[in-house]
């Protein structure tokens, strides 16, 4: 008899172990006025629900500021996206498959209603130095453009970049393909727009970065992004969020100015199909 309860108690716990979710914290914006995480919130899911595993999602609400790699070394979050560089992948493991496929390097330019064609005349690196530029202050954009010699004004806070643009604390403030048309309609009331006639362009990857030691959470986001790349749901989910915005910057008729990212790791052969060149 009581070997028989042993054993009843033994499967049952056993039972409880199997169909305990992994619980997976992942960090939300509290600001209405910044879309630019949608993609990769919905992205993130799909990821998680394609990997087999019983995953329960936990979203963790930080202001814009404090959103920061750094999270994940208090387990504040277990899974962040930001822009790889080398020291980066130093200190968190990247899950190597590029959320924005590349096409966060390419940079249209957010200007002053009245500096719309401040870059008319500009042909090349030489000539938009003599202007400043606007970025966070722990983008790794900052890093890249005081590399290459640009004067570059900060802010830890997102939406401050805008009203400091609009108070002509800085000239040219370049954003994302994928990001800036959202942009520019949320913050058009500080009268600005997109010029019509560069795009910048500079190797940028964004990977979903986790600690190194959290090996179940990394074969569970590697699982999941093989299952979503081979169904097509990656492609259909990335078509459905920038289809659009890609086809609507006509970067065939701007002028391509190349800025280099020293920073940058290299991209393995095996990664680079996922990559979209403009």
């Amino acid at each position: 008899m009581k070997l028989t309860i042993l054993i009843i108690c033994s499967l049952f716990a056993m039972s409880v172990v199997a169909v305990t979710p992994v619980t997976v914290k992942l960090p939300s914006i509290n600001s209405a006025d910044d879309l630019r995480h949608q993609y990769s919130q919905q992205l993130q899911k799909l990821i998680l629900s394609s990997s087999g595993s019983d995953v329960k999602i936990e979203w963790v609400t930080f202001p814009n500021e404090q959103q920061h790699l750094s999270l994940l070394d208090n387990r504040a979050v277990d899974v962040f996206a930001s822009a790889t560089d080398k020291e980066v992948e130093k200190k968190y493991h990247a899950i190597r498959y590029p959320i924005f496929r590349g096409l966060m390097g390419y940079r249209l330019v957010l200007v002053r209603k009245d500096n719309r064609d401040i870059l008319a005349n500009v042909k090349g690196i030489d000539d938009l130095r003599k202007f400043t530029v606007g970025q966070g202050s722990q983008w790794q954009e900052t890093k890249i453009f005081s590399e290459s010699g640009f004067v570059v004004n900060t802010s830890r806070h997102y939406d401050r970049l805008f009203e400091m643009l609009s108070k002509k604390r800085f000239d040219l403030f370049p954003r994302s393909v994928l990001e800036i048309w959202n942009e520019e309609q949320i913050f058009s009331k500080r009268d600005i727009v997109i010029e019509p006639h560069v795009v910048l362009h500079y190797p940028m990857s964004l990977f979903y970065f986790v600690r190194k030691d959290h090996d179940e959470l990394i074969q569970i986001l590697e699982n999941g992004f093989k299952v979503a790349i081979n169904n097509g749901s990656f492609d259909a989910l990335f078509e459905k969020h920038h289809a659009d915005f890609i086809e609507r910057a006509k970067l065939d008729k701007r002028t391509l100015i190349e800025i280099p990212n020293p920073f940058s790791p290299a991209i393995s052969s095996q990664e680079t199909p996922l990559y979209i060149n403009l």
